[in-house]
């Protein structure tokens, strides 16, 4: 009897290297009715290919610059099943035998591409799809928080520095990314964005809102457990009890803790968060003219007014920027970029003016310091 010809597969060829795309389109053109309709030499033109010439299969490369393998997963979702191609790579292969996806490891024979291409007839013909959010979690377990979320518009990519996202919110089966004033559509959980992010930023204040705590201007109680963050730009979300108490941690976490991890992450803080009873005060650290210390407490100036927090001057000192805050005495902090002037009204005694006319004393070690930076 004679044998059926194979059903055509329209291919598309990923890789950033020339020699690595032509042997592929070598190796594939003995096998009948494979049609190669578009090589692309990085992940931005493998996500146009994709919306605008809808292929069978493609065959995508790991390395890449400017968009990674997982990267283009992420972008193409299940669209198109894929057949990974890569250089060594210990973690990137475990990752593909434990989720059984097809891959090539460079250099491979023209035997093996074969082996690859038979399985993904008979996947595609079984419709059965690629486990990608597993693939997505095991490689963000590798290179950690993502730092930039890619959206798919079409032909197009946008691509979100983390720390640009205001907020993340459910919108049924998609997710809506609010950033710089615009949104952004994505197929994807909630549950999952939540799972890429850094969690010492972004947290989940509710079942449909996750959100960068650093857009946070205070949080207000506006019924029985029943409470609101307002955003520095007015937004207004919601915050659900667990949200609540998610953000309280932040706060609660002994001090030493909490700037140890802070300089470990990031250096110094950027803002400072204070409880007010129900309301929570996030102060950007470039807003703070000094702290004083009073008693058990240190007292922030920002943008003429006073709040108070139970922590001690030198705990503040040592989490704040050193090349803007300088102790220019036993119970002052000051960030050097309020001063108007410093002048001496005694010996070795010395008085700093800021801007606002306010006079603090600096006293020897603190002049000292000073003068270092001024």
């Amino acid at each position: 009897m004679p044998t059926s010809e194979p059903e055509s597969l329209r291919v598309v060829i990923v890789d950033d290297e020339p020699l690595a795309r032509a042997v592929v389109r070598e190796f594939l053109a003995s096998h009948p009715g494979v049609q190669v309709v578009a090589e692309c030499a990085n992940g931005f033109e493998a996500v146009r290919a994709v919306s605008e010439l809808s292929p069978d299969l493609m065959f995508l490369d790991v390395q890449m610059p400017k968009l990674s393998g997982f990267e283009v997963l992420d972008l193409i979702g299940r669209a198109v099943p894929v057949v990974f191609t890569t250089a060594y790579d210990e973690y990137a292969v475990h990752a593909f035998e434990v989720h059984a996806v097809d891959y090539l490891l460079k250099p491979f024979s023209a035997e093996r591409l074969a082996e690859a291409l038979s399985r993904a007839r008979s996947r595609l013909a079984s419709r059965e799809a690629m486990p990608i959010e597993a693939l997505m979690t095991e490689a963000r377990h590798r290179e950690g928080p993502l730092e930039r979320v890619l959206i798919r518009d079409g032909s197009q990519v946008h691509v979100l520095p983390a720390d640009r996202i205001d907020f993340v919110e459910a919108q049924d089966d998609y997710v809506s990314f609010k950033a710089e004033g615009k949104r952004y559509l994505k197929d994807q959980t909630l549950a999952a964005v939540e799972g890429s992010l850094d969690p010492a930023r972004f947290v989940r204040i509710h079942r449909s809102y996750l959100l960068n705590i650093e857009r946070i201007a205070r949080v207000e109680l506006y019924a029985k457990d029943s409470r609101v963050a307002i955003l520095r730009d007015g937004t207004r979300l919601p915050v659900s009890r667990a949200g609540y108490a998610r953000l309280a941690k932040l706060e609660a976490m002994p001090i030493e803790a909490l700037m140890t991890e802070a300089r470990h992450r990031e250096g110094p803080l950027e803002r400072v968060l204070i409880r007010d009873g129900s309301q929570v005060h996030v102060l950007p650290a470039d807003r703070i003219d000094f702290v004083e210390a009073q008693d058990d407490y240190v007292s922030f100036k920002a943008e003429g007014k006073r709040y108070l927090k139970d922590q001690t001057l030198a705990a503040v000192e040592g989490s704040l920027d050193p090349a803007r805050f300088v102790r220019i005495h036993r119970s002052y902090l000051l960030n050097i970029e309020r001063i108007a002037r410093v002048e001496l009204y005694a010996k070795d005694s010395r008085v700093a003016i800021l801007r606002d006319g306010t006079r603090l004393p600096v006293s020897r070690a603190g002049y000292a310091r000073l003068a270092k930076l001024l």
